[in-house]
């Protein structure tokens, strides 16, 4: 059975709506925990901007990084009430206070890649979209982490199967 979302249309079976955001570009259908889990990563990356300000030149050599493996288009759309906002990716690169050196996001799926190259395009000298799933390109990915940056990364995929990784 498909869902539907608000103003958004179908959803199509990547998660995002059939009717494009205001730029033209793929919007990722989501709940509305979403807007609260947009609020707490703000308040998050905020939150540390003093301690990021360390690491960044000229005090500090290691950079600060944004990692999100599950990046998505970049913007979503709230399937009950319509409202269109940034996404995690969007929401690190547009923040001012030491901002972020380098901004590194994964998706699987082609669509998602291309719009949140296009809507990261301005700030393309500190982003790294690598295309894929993250479980395959995990090497890929650390290695553009900074050794010995402050780096946050948000790891939140739409079911946990998404993950796969082995425990000791």
């Amino acid at each position: 059975m498909a869902t539907s979302c608000r103003e958004g249309g179908e959803t199509r079976q990547n998660g995002n709506c059939t009717k494009p955001g205001p730029d033209g570009l793929p919007v990722q259908c989501v709940g509305i925990w979403t807007t609260d889990k947009h609020y707490y990563l703000r308040q998050y990356i905020g939150a540390t901007r003093a301690v990021r300000a360390a690491f960044l030149p000229p005090k500090g050599p290691g950079g600060a990084a944004f990692i999100d493996i599950f990046a998505g288009p970049g913007m979503v759309r709230v399937r009950d009430t319509g409202e269109i906002g940034d996404g995690s990716p969007i929401i690190a690169l547009g923040h001012k206070e030491a901002p972020f050196s380098k901004l590194i996001f994964c998706d699987r799926d082609s669509e998602n890649v291309g719009a949140l190259a296009a809507r990261a395009s301005a700030s393309a000298t500190r982003v790294r979209i690598i295309p894929g799933d993250c479980n395959q390109v995990v090497e890929q990915i650390a290695e553009e982490i900074p050794s010995y940056g402050f780096n946050i990364a948000l790891v939140d995929p739409y079911a946990l199967s998404a993950l796969k990784y082995q425990t000791l």
